[in-house]
């Protein structure tokens, strides 16, 4: 982990050495994640609320080389608008596994499909109601991605067809599709709702060769990760708005420095006094003083001290699925122009 300040509301790191996820260490294992995540993957209240109301048994957490050869591992996750209408996400997630198991085979792995509070949770919860225990990997690499085509395996051999996916109410079945055409597909479904992809399914070998694992010690002492402080200020504005399913927009700081970071969804790019100093696939998170990452879906208010940090994996050092271009994402004209029209002005300052 890079040096910090003594300032830092980090967590502090945790010497818990039990490979699970239970009630003793679920607080502090979304603390980190509501860090990792970068301002998606769901809320650390919400989830930990969540998590709380299931109240699922201790799940253990397992390398995927502990598993045997022919396990059949499988994710679950949402897809919509960090602020979404859907009443009881995790029940969905619960439905839409049962529908892949009553289709296609039983599930013997969970992985997550990011690194976020809610994916964590919901890991839990349906591992638990199967029996099975939840991987130390995730699809997407260590952090919250704004889409499907965006995931880390994107560059592997994995194949993420067949897929369940639903809202509750309505089900679509993918029988053969790429990121991009699951991504497509699933946002033309979503109105305001979550919709959930249940799928992903191969052998522990394939997916030891596709994602990078350790998020557990990761959430728990930021072992591995580059870790950079860029500064701290209270918010002045954050402005947001809905764009086809997804979350955009930018949150201001006023400190010492002036720090812009722009989101869809996740964080994406990071300005100091107008200056560019961090952008997808980088990890920017946004701390509050009790240590936990602010995420899109829920706001801080103005006035509230946050402190700014970029993470940084080396796995993301060659990023072909995963950077602003992907996003369809520019910045051109002192402005942050993100899709279907939606323009954000770089207010930046001089630096002092």
């Amino acid at each position: 982990m890079g040096a910090l300040s003594q300032e830092s509301n980090l967590p502090e790191p945790y010497s818990n050495i039990n490979r699970s996820i239970e009630s003793d260490n679920i607080d502090r294992i979304l603390k980190g994640a509501s860090v990792l995540a970068g301002g998606g993957g769901g809320t650390y209240r919400g989830s930990l609320d969540n998590y709380r109301l299931y109240d699922p048994r201790k799940v253990d957490i397992v390398d995927l080389g502990s598993l045997p050869s022919d396990s059949n591992v499988v994710t679950v996750f949402g897809v919509g608008p960090a602020d979404h209408g859907t009443q009881n996400p995790t029940q969905v997630a619960l439905e839409s596994v049962e529908v892949y198991e009553s289709r296609y085979a039983e599930v013997d792995a969970i992985i997550p499909g990011e690194l976020g509070p809610s994916l964590i949770v919901e890991a839990a919860v349906v591992a638990d109601e199967l029996g099975v225990p939840v991987v130390d990997a995730d699809v997407a690499g260590m952090r919250a991605v704004p889409s499907i085509r965006n995931e880390i395996l994107e560059v592997s051999d994995i194949s993420r067809a067949p897929v369940i996916t639903t809202n509750g109410q309505q089900l679509s079945v993918l029988e053969e599709a790429d990121g991009q055409q699951m991504e497509q597909h699933i946002r033309r479904l979503t109105d305001g709702d979550l919709w959930y992809v249940a799928g992903y399914a191969d052998t522990p070998a394939s997916y030891m060769d596709a994602v990078p694992q350790g998020w557990f010690d990761e959430c728990m002492r930021f072992d591995s990760c580059q870790l950079k402080r860029i500064g701290d200020g209270l918010v002045e504005s954050v402005d947001t708005r809905q764009s086809r399913g997804h979350t955009v927009g930018r949150l201001l700081l006023q400190g010492e420095r002036e720090i812009e970071v722009f989101f869809q969804n996740e964080n994406l790019l990071l300005f100091v006094d107008g200056q560019r100093v961090a952008s997808a696939p980088d990890t920017i998170s946004l701390v509050n003083d009790t240590g936990v990452g602010i995420t899109s879906a829920d706001p801080p208010e103005t006035g509230e001290h946050l402190e700014a940090y970029v993470v940084r994996h080396e796995f993301w050092d060659n990023p072909d699925c995963f950077d602003l271009e992907t996003q369809n994402i520019s910045v051109t004209d002192g402005a942050v122009k993100f899709p279907h029209g939606v323009q954000i002005d770089i207010r930046g300052r001089p630096s002092r």
